[in-house]
């Protein structure tokens, strides 16, 4: 029986001494993955904290606090500049935050580092924290994994699918007008109307869909703006001019809803050419698949918008 005491109790001094040596006195938990999208994408993600539900791999509980195999996190801040959350684990409560670093022009390095934690002088509370520290790492591996396949996807970002193109027409026969008030969607049919009937007395050959654009002046009145794409050049006449698009690169969007879904994507797709450093030689605009002069249920409008970039 002595013997088998003092074995046991040697084994207890065996496994003490290599719990001290291998599990140091403090612990480092960090990690990061490669996202192959630009990092102003990246931060648009930090700032949306509504869409954390949409990518976090485990359970939600509200807009702040998850839980994700039992390890409950809550998230404190989020910025443009990073992410961070507190993870409780065991009764132990340690912080951590998510920093993008951008490494090429279309690649970030999503970073996340926990605040480094004490162990313990205890052998059997050390290799407990040290146990709890592994399951955070492996779920902060699985963290990130689930942020980049969800911001890899353009669509969860932007809320639209966003496309590169190319200018399809050259030829354009436009006309514009000031309104004092934004102008209607009758307004907006008038004006394609005079180019329609212009068109087909000059014997020009409509080839896509009316386009549309709309600005604020310096005085404050509106500016719209339209134009049909045509075959051929026609002759112009008075405020009925002809202009030539370069065949350049375009971003396309489609979107199907009123004028709040048609602003949004508006938004989303500058946001899109400013992430990937696109600049715009011309003026955006609206693809116009619908009448909206004969559609009054402005959910079922089609519209394509339409961003050129170099």
């Amino acid at each position: 029986m002595k013997k088998w005491i003092g074995i046991l109790f040697v084994v207890i001094i065996i496994l003490g001494v290599a719990i001290y040596t291998l599990i140091p006195s403090q612990l480092k938990v960090g990690g990061y993955v490669r996202i192959d999208k630009p990092s102003g994408l990246i931060t648009r993600l930090f700032v949306m904290p509504e869409k954390a539900k949409n990518w976090w791999p485990g359970e939600k509980i509200n807009d702040t606090e998850f839980i994700y195999q039992e390890v409950h996190y809550r998230f404190t801040q989020w910025n443009p500049i990073n992410i961070a959350f507190e993870a409780t684990i065991g009764g132990m409560v340690t912080s951590a935050t998510i920093n993008t670093i951008t490494t090429q022009m279309d690649t970030t390095n999503l970073q996340i580092d926990y605040l480094p934690f004490a162990t313990s002088l205890n052998p059997i509370k050390r290799f407990e924290i040290y146990q709890n520290a592994s399951l955070l790492k492996k779920q902060l591996d699985s963290i990130a994994s689930a942020m980049k396949r969800y911001s890899e996807k353009e669509e969860n970002i932007y809320g639209i699918s966003i496309v590169r193109s190319r200018v399809k027409d050259s030829s354009l026969i436009s006309t514009k007008k000031l309104y004092k008030l934004k102008p209607s969607n009758q307004d907006i049919h008038n004006l394609v109307q005079v180019l329609k009937n212009y068109a087909a007395q000059n014997g020009g050959v409509e080839h896509d869909y009316p386009m549309l654009n709309i600005r604020e002046t310096l005085d404050h009145q509106f500016e719209a703006m339209v134009a049909i794409p045509l075959m051929r050049d026609i002759p112009s006449k008075g405020n009925i001019i002809i202009k030539k698009m370069i065949l350049g690169n375009i971003l396309e969007a489609k979107v199907v809803g009123g004028p709040s879904h048609i602003a949004n994507g508006e938004i989303a797709i500058k946001n899109y050419a400013d992430d990937f450093n696109k600049k715009s030689p011309a003026i955006p605009f609206q693809s116009l698949v619908t009448d909206r002069s004969v559609e009054s249920d402005s959910t079922k409008w089609i519209t394509y918008l339409k961003y050129p970039v170099f």
